[in-house]
């Protein structure tokens, strides 16, 4: 909990704050390594790494999503170097005003040039068809009609997750990178 798992590609969330983290935990388990099983090391990412980085930081610049995630970083950042809360009920009314419309802001830049999230019902009744049933809209999924909503519609969650996109996007272009090579050592051989 102190260090955790260090990823290749780091891509910002809204949980990078320390004081968010579980090393913030009141008592976190201290950081220590098992010896590692007996592998083969093969090394399959390691030639394309640098690639994939860059790829990845030129769409996180770009992102206004990313922007406003930062921001939102940035303002959580003061608010709780503050280490108060106004008890005046005006204040504290425009303080979660002005929070909620960042997160709308997040949430539409998220949407923005992405397809939106289709909800599909699968229920016993017609899991053994061929295929998916019609999507449904957001607040009628998930078995409305008896009286049930899905995550999605009770959460109202945003039409994309911004680190679930980019880990999809990186992948992406792994495979197409494998295809390049795969494309040069089959030229080579000729």
């Amino acid at each position: 909990q102190l260090r955790g798992v260090v990823s290749d590609i780091v891509i910002p969330s809204e949980t990078d704050l320390d004081r968010l983290s579980e090393s913030a935990m009141k008592d976190p388990l201290p950081w220590d390594a098992l010896p590692a099983a007996p592998h083969e090391h093969l090394g399959r990412v390691d030639p394309y790494l640098a690639t994939l980085r860059e790829h990845s930081a030129r769409r996180i610049a770009a992102d206004p999503a990313y922007t406003h995630l930062a921001q939102d970083a940035a303002d959580l950042r003061t608010r709780l170097a503050r280490k108060s809360l106004s008890l005046n009920e005006a204040e504290r009314r425009q303080e979660l005003s002005v929070a909620k419309a960042a997160q709308q802001k997040l949430e539409q830049a998220s949407g923005e040039g992405r397809p939106s999230q289709q909800i599909y019902d699968i229920t016993l009744k017609n899991a053994a068809s061929v295929g998916l049933p019609a999507p449904e809209p957001a607040a009628a999924a998930g078995g409305a009609e008896h009286g049930q909503h899905s995550a999605a519609a009770k959460h109202h969650l945003p039409s994309h997750d911004l680190v679930l996109g980019e880990a999809e996007h990186i992948m992406h272009d792994y495979v197409g990178l494998l295809a390049q090579g795969r494309s040069r050592q089959h030229l080579d051989r000729r």
